[in-house]
């Protein structure tokens, strides 16, 4: 039988995650969510987000299974889950942690996120907002390459966030299916990408959409 899940999170864990935090507020402003300056008019046919459908995460074995949110992951052996670490009303994200390092700092982890779009954005104008927020906060231009995760074509951008007291790497998967943004990031510590790289490449091609 599945089971509901829910992790018990560390102080640890918490700094591993601090830059997603900051590149999901710094979203959130650009999109008009805060901020100081002129409020823009909006007129009666203005389209906008739609509420993403709310539910429960079931762990089956290793399966981590969202129907609300439309997809499953296979969760790396030894990682644990966090369903709705961060939750909105038109934003989610799952967070999925390694065992905490024994000499303490950043916990590698990996988190999906899911933002419900206005109905003209696309993919193309999706990425380029994700990728403008990405290049104000990381130390140098980012590296950018394309594959598919779930049958859907996907820009994979790797860089580190210039957080001074965060000495992370992280790379972004990013992609459009249906009405909502997709964004899989994996969180390291600072030269240990490769070390990850095989767990994240399997967690990316367990990812199955589900309801469709």
């Amino acid at each position: 039988m599945g089971r509901p899940v829910r992790a018990r999170l560390s102080t640890t864990t918490l700094v591993s995650l601090l830059a997603v935090l900051a590149i999901l507020a710094t979203l959130l402003t650009a999109c008009g969510g805060g901020g100081e300056g002129p409020t823009p008019s909006v007129t009666p046919t203005t389209p906008t987000p739609q509420a993403l459908p709310s539910g429960t995460a079931v762990v089956t074995d290793n399966r981590f299974e969202y129907p609300a949110r439309g997809y499953s992951v296979e969760i790396p052996d030894g990682w644990s889950a966090d369903a709705d670490y961060l939750s909105g009303p038109t934003l989610s994200t799952d967070a999925f942690f390694a065992p905490a390092p024994e000499a303490g700092g950043p916990q590698a982890n990996i988190s999906v996120t899911i933002e419900s779009l206005q109905p003209d954005v696309t993919t193309e104008s999706y990425v380029d907002l994700k990728m403008t927020t990405i290049r104000g906060l990381a130390k140098d231009e980012p590296r950018l390459t394309q594959r598919e995760v779930g049958g859907v074509e996907a820009t994979v951008v790797e860089y580190a966030p210039s957080t001074k007291d965060i000495n992370v790497e992280k790379t972004d998967v990013i992609f459009v299916r249906g009405a909502w943004g997709w964004t899989i990031t994996l969180s390291v510590p600072a030269g240990q990408r490769a070390d990850f790289q095989t767990v994240f490449d399997s967690f990316l091609a367990s990812y199955q959409p589900l309801g469709e």
